[in-house]
Order: C-alpha cells, then sequence, then structure tokens
C-alpha cells in the first residue's frame, strides 16, 4: 500500500498573503490541525497549524493580519508514492501531527494524519489477522499459543480436534488447567525450546514443537505445535499392508 491510497486528499491550502481569518474559517471546516501553504501552482511552501495561530493571537495580531510573519517555512512533509511500510517508522519519529504529502513536483495532493495512519493500520491489522486465522485453521496439526501467564490465547480448529474441546472454551484458562501434563515453563520462564517432545492426552499421542514468543529481550508467551502420530500410526500400518500384497 502507498501513502497517496490513504491520504485525506480533499484539502483546502493557504497562499501567502492570506489573512488569519481564512485561516480559521479552513480550521473549523475541514477540522485539520495543519493547513499547507502553497505557491501559484500548488508547491509546498510552507505549513499554518493551530499553534501558528495561536501565537499570532498571542502577540496581538488581528484576523485581519496575514498569514506570512506566523507559517512555518521548513515543513516536514511526505511523498505520495512512499510505502506503508517505510513511513510508519518516519511517522513514529515524527513531532508533528499532521504532515503535507506531495508529488514527486513538491505539489501538493493531500494531507497525512495520525489519525489516517491509526486506521489505516488497524485495516492492516485485521487483514492479517484475517489471514493468519486462515492459515492456522487450515492447517491440519494443532497450535495451541500462551500468554506469559500462560493463558491460552489461541487455538487452532486442529488442537481443538486432536484434544477434543474448543477454543471457546479454552480461550483465557491456564494451559496447565486444560493440558496438566504439559508443561510449558522451561519456555515461558528460561525461554527453552523443545523439539519433538511425546505427548499424550488420553488415548491420543502426539509430537509437539514447543516455543518461545518474544518481544526484544522480554518473553511474552509461548508456542505450541502439535503432530498426531495416531493418524501417522496408522498410515504406517496400511503401507504395511500394502507391502504385503
Amino acid at each position: 500500500m502507498l501513502l497517496q491510497e490513504m491520504i485525506n486528499d480533499q484539502i483546502v491550502c493557504l497562499n501567502f498573503g492570506d489573512c488569519l481569518e481564512k485561516a480559521v474559517k479552513i480550521f473549523r471546516t475541514c477540522k485539520i490541525d495543519t493547513i499547507p501553504v502553497v505557491d501559484e501552482d500548488q508547491k509546498l511552501l510552507s505549513v499554518f497549524t493551530k499553534s501558528n495561530l495561536y501565537d499570532a493571537l498571542l502577540n496581538g495580531a488581528t484576523l485581519k493580519d496575514p498569514i506570512d510573519p506566523y507559517a512555518n517555512n521548513n515543513p516536514f512533509s511526505l511523498v505520495a508514492d512512499i510505502a506503508f511500510d517505510r513511513l510508519t517508522p518516519i511517522v513514529k519519529k515524527s513531532q508533528v501531527g499532521a504532515a503535507p504529502v506531495t508529488d514527486r513536483d513538491g505539489k501538493v495532493v493531500g494531507l497525512l494524519t495520525k489519525e489516517n495512519m491509526v486506521m489505516t493500520s488497524l485495516r492492516n491489522l485485521e487483514m492479517v489477522n484475517s489471514q493468519l486465522s486462515a492459515i492456522l485453521d487450515s492447517m491440519y496439526n494443532g497450535v495451541i499459543v500462551v500468554n506469559d501467564e500462560g493463558r491460552i490465547s489461541l487455538m487452532n480448529s486442529g488442537a481443538e480436534r486432536i484434544f477434543k474441546t474448543t477454543g471457546d472454551h479454552c480461550l483465557g484458562q491456564l494451559l496447565k488447567d486444560v493440558l496438566p501434563e504439559l508443561d510449558l515453563s522451561p519456555a515461558l520462564e528460561n525461554g527453552e525450546v523443545n523439539v519433538g517432545l511425546k505427548f499424550k492426552y488420553e488415548e491420543m499421542t502426539t509430537i509437539a514443537n514447543i516455543t518461545p514468543l518474544t518481544d526484544g529481550n522480554a518473553i511474552v508467551g509461548a508456542i505450541a505445535i502439535f503432530q498426531d502420530l495416531t493418524d501417522l500410526q496408522q498410515v504406517a500400518k496400511e503401507l504395511e499392508i500394502v507391502k504385503g500384497l
């Protein structure tokens, strides 16, 4: 996704020589905090913010005075064809709440606000979560994720089938209350990875791979992936029968 797909392109600009009253009307009508100041070719020269307006009024300016002495002539701006993944770290470091967006010729084509960023991030997150849920539910292996307290935060359909339960019933419960014999404390407390652990549950025999989930240096949970050996053993038996034919 490019920046131009997420900006507010219905904006009104100011020109040098415009009065403070015009800026007030734009702020009120458009419900924005930053107004681009452009030349006759719509190229960005400056920005005029609500803070600039407050400074002007505190300095004794009237609404009929021009914006020129109070505009910010070193504006922070963005280029419309920048990719969203490159944009995120730039916006995080920015101290401004909104920025003009220009094309490669410097002409203003829109305005990016942090609200735009948040809403776009939420939409992307919803899409990624939907894709991840579809992938997890299409897996035959069971997947269980716990948080740093050992409470179940995710259980896919494979785990529901293997352990004959439902995610809705198990979410929020301590894993030790659902699967008492499965100990994830080495992963949660020490960051240990356990691969190829044989784990039996009632008549089911599985191979579990347990991995800690980290955020930087902090352990924030663990994931356990279960492969049902019962099915594999049945396949092996069928292969032996076929070999004997």
